[in-house]
């Protein structure tokens, strides 16, 4: 290809390049994605080091297919190349501090990544972001928290033919954490663990000049925390949350969730949702076990929480998908072995007091499979069917009058029909 050079040359004089570019861009990208394998996890979650992994695999594309030019693929390509100000419009004495610049993208020839820093995860310097729904949609994601738990998680596989609207969507690559859904702040009701010396590790920090910059970064603001109680708060408030996000559905995809909540009662869900035996909108049929308390702290409690360094079955099923596995897991590795157990015995405190919760299994959070043993009953009693397993503490099961109840909550159709009749009210005024 001819050169052109700031020198006097004769007009028939060429320079042959070869036109090799791909190459070293390809082996630019084989460097960044090698270094990127070797960051670790801390790092890699950092909005700029996905930003930078999301640019580095469309790049990749496009040395082999035209590039996409999606609304997503564009918001990456401005976000991450270089930027120049708006030529034309400053003089030597103007205040560019405060100037936006504009995106270079294949203006200088070919496409120039902005300024990579060589931190614990190569990444682009902080001032290059983007919308978080975008660079989570760029990973197949729903949002960031997706993201934390997407290069460990296989995506769903496919289904044929129509589900039962009524079923549960437990398939997802992990559920919504809540301190993106709720408006309220977290309440943190003791400082116990902070006033006994639990001392949680801050989270990996970036380095280089950027480091210090202010960003409004949601991760910063709300997922680097140190506070052992808020933490703790965190893990309780998601922990119901998650639990009936996946909760199980019938075998059949035309049969609805094993479960009666509607998707918006899931989300809003709480610890007192344990601590009662009217089960009333919330199952339809179940199958129970009375268990002590000692069971309860050698088998249930550690499967839905873990101690410190525990290695967990390839085969585990929904506890991998649950946010508050993942907060909980993060933090037993941010405090030493003494003050985790510290923790896992101020949490199972609180766990003891539940009345009722599921039959957690060693490989999975629900288990739905007919129990014939003498030791478990079925409410209703028949037809013997697949439903959840339940179990029932002893202490209050011995001490407390109860009526265990299950199928449609009253309450609820009531006021469903209520809303109903409110929103037909509604539309004979508009009308």
């Amino acid at each position: 290809m001819p050169l052109k050079y700031h020198v006097d040359v004769p007009d028939h004089f060429l320079v042959i390049v070869p036109r090799s570019f791909k190459f070293y861009r390809l082996a630019a990208i084989q460097i960044v994605v090698e270094r990127l394998s070797r960051a670790p996890p801390e790092a890699r979650i950092w909005k700029e080091s996905l930003i930078l992994g999301a640019v580095t695999v469309y790049m990749h594309n496009a040395l082999i297919y035209r590039p996409a030019e999606g609304a997503r693929e564009t918001e990456l390509v401005e976000t991450a190349c270089q930027h120049e100000l708006p030529t034309g419009e400053f003089t030597a004495e103007s205040d560019t501090d405060d100037a936006e610049t504009v995106p270079v993208i294949s203006a200088r020839g070919l496409y120039f990544l902005s300024d990579l820093v060589d931190d614990k995860s190569p990444r682009l310097p902080r001032v290059r972001t983007m919308d978080e729904h975008s660079l989570a949609g760029l990973y197949g994601a729903s949002c960031l928290a997706d993201i934390f738990s997407i290069f460990k998680q296989s995506g769903p596989r496919g289904q044929t033919g129509e589900s039962h609207p009524g079923r549960v969507p437990n398939r997802c690559r992990k559920t919504m954490d809540i301190r993106y859904t709720h408006e309220d702040p977290m309440v943190v009701e003791t400082n116990e663990l902070r006033v006994d010396g639990v001392r949680v590790r801050d989270r990996m920090r970036m380095q280089g000049r950027d480091a210090d910059m202010v960003i409004d970064d949601y991760i910063d603001q709300h997922f680097t925390s140190t506070d052992p109680d808020e933490l703790i708060a965190t893990v309780m408030a998601q922990f119901p949350v998650d639990v009936f996000e996946l909760s199980p559905n019938h075998m059949a995809h035309s049969e609805g969730a094993h479960t009666l909540m509607s998707a918006r009662r899931r989300d809003k869900v709480s610890m007192d949702i344990f601590h009662s035996y009217d089960l009333r909108g919330i199952f339809d049929k179940i199958q129970y076990s009375v268990i002590n308390e000692e069971r309860l702290k050698r088998f249930i409690f550690p499967r839905f929480f873990p101690p410190k360094g525990k290695i967990l079955p390839k085969s585990l099923q929904n506890f991998r998908k649950s946010t508050y596995f993942g907060t909980w897991r993060d933090l037993m590795d941010r405090v030493s072995n003494h003050d985790a157990e510290r923790i896992r015995d101020y949490v199972f405190s609180k766990f003891r007091l539940f009345r009722w919760l599921p039959y957690a299994q060693s490989d999975r959070m629900w288990a739905t499979s007919v129990m014939k043993t003498k030791s478990w009953k079925m409410v209703p009693s028949t037809p013997k069917s697949a439903c959840p397993q339940l179990a029932f503490i002893d202490r209050y099961w011995l001490k407390e009058s109860r009526t265990l109840q299950v199928g449609p909550d009253p309450a609820i159709i009531d006021l469903r029909e209520e809303e109903e009749e409110s929103s037909e009210e509604s539309e004979d005024n508009m009308d």
